[in-house]
This record gives C-alpha cells, sequence and structure tokens, in this order.
C-alpha cells in the first residue's frame, strides 16, 4: 500500500471507517500490517492524530495478515458486546494466505464476522471469499468509491446481525 499511505488515502480510509463506527457507537480499534503488526488505535480509546499518522506515513512492508487478525481476534473476544466484527484492508496478495483464512475462519466460529476491503485493482475473489466469507468483503479502486462501496455491504451485514 505504499502509493497508497504515500497519498494518505490509507488514513483516509480509515478515519472514514471510524467516523463510521463511531456514530454507530461501535467500540472499535485499528491495527496496521505487513510484515509486522502495529496498533495505531486500541479498543476504547479517542483517535490520537499523532498515531494515526502512521497510516500516512509508515511502511511495514510485505503482506501478512495472520498475525494482526490473531491479536485482533483476541482483543473482540475480550469485549463485552455481542456483535462483533473485524475489518480487515489490503491491497495485495497476503503472503500467509492460509495462516489468515485459518485465524477468520476461527473468528467467524467464534462469533466475530470478518469483513475484508480490497484497495486497488488485481483481487482475487477465490481468495477473498476463502478468507472473508462469501459476499464479507468488497473491492474498491479508489478512496472516493469507498464511502458507497463499504456503506452498502456492511449495511447488510449489520441487519443480519439484529
Amino acid at each position: 500500500m505504499g502509493a497508497t499511505i504515500r497519498k494518505k488515502e490509507l488514513y483516509d480510509a480509515v478515519m472514514t471507517l471510524g467516523d463510521c463506527f463511531d456514530m454507530l457507537d461501535m467500540p472499535h480499534e485499528v491495527r496496521a500490517f505487513g510484515s509486522g503488526s502495529a496498533q495505531v488505535k486500541a479498543m476504547r480509546e479517542r483517535f490520537d492524530p499523532a498515531r494515526a499518522g502512521f497510516l500516512a506515513s509508515g511502511d511495514l512492508g510485505g503482506t501478512q495478515l495472520q498475525q494482526t487478525a490473531s491479536l485482533a481476534y483476541s482483543s473482540l473476544l475480550a469485549c463485552e458486546e455481542n456483535n462483533k466484527m473485524m475489518v480487515c484492508m489490503s491491497d495485495g496478495v497476503l503472503n500467509d494466505h492460509q495462516e489468515s483464512v485459518r485465524v477468520l475462519k476461527e473468528a467467524r466460529k467464534n462469533g466475530v464476522v470478518t469483513f475484508g476491503i480490497f484497495f486497488g485493482k488485481g483481487y482475487d475473489e477465490n481468495k477473498m471469499n476463502d478468507l472473508y466469507g462469501r459476499g464479507s468483503w468488497a473491492a474498491v479502486e479508489q478512496l472516493n468509491d469507498m464511502p458507497k462501496v463499504v456503506a452498502q455491504r456492511l449495511a447488510s451485514i449489520f441487519k443480519s446481525m439484529k
């Protein structure tokens, strides 16, 4: 996501999702992933612009989701809310696809809704379905498409969570 980070689009995308979850009064946290993992916002804290700035300048290299997904899953299990959702955004093929599939399937078995956002072009529909479940992901080519595309998918997921 190097170009997306340099153009501040990742920051904008995460802030857009954060605003959505704030409006819905849904606790959320933000983690970045690559070859490592970084927590950008903890579950019940305010979004500190200095920490969120990592999304506009940081680079973890690589595309490995498993570790970050495992940490997010652990955080979600500790939440008292009944409805729990994990949103993952990537712009490339995961280097640890099978391991990530395993973690996300386990999360779904334990009541966590998983949702993926593929940012850019070149996604593999079968791999996205493996990771997040059929219909639980969206592809967004440009940031300005994100509110409409993602909102439509999330609205249908939220209706099913009631």
